[in-house]
């Protein structure tokens, strides 16, 4: 699982441009793994405060 900050809001992640010296937009990955299984619910805390 990912988080990425939009922060242009145009739906899409950026990747920036070097010639233009813009870095590319944030993303968070969720540090473990995650047991999904078929019709059942997951709650899983995602803290991104860090």
């Amino acid at each position: 699982m990912r988080i990425f900050y939009d922060e242009n809001k145009n739906g899409i992640w950026d990747t920036g441009d070097f010639l233009e010296k813009k870095q590319p937009e944030q993303i968070i990955y969720y540090p473990k793994g995650i047991d999904v299984r078929s019709n059942w619910d997951v709650e899983q805390i995602f803290d991104v405060t860090e």
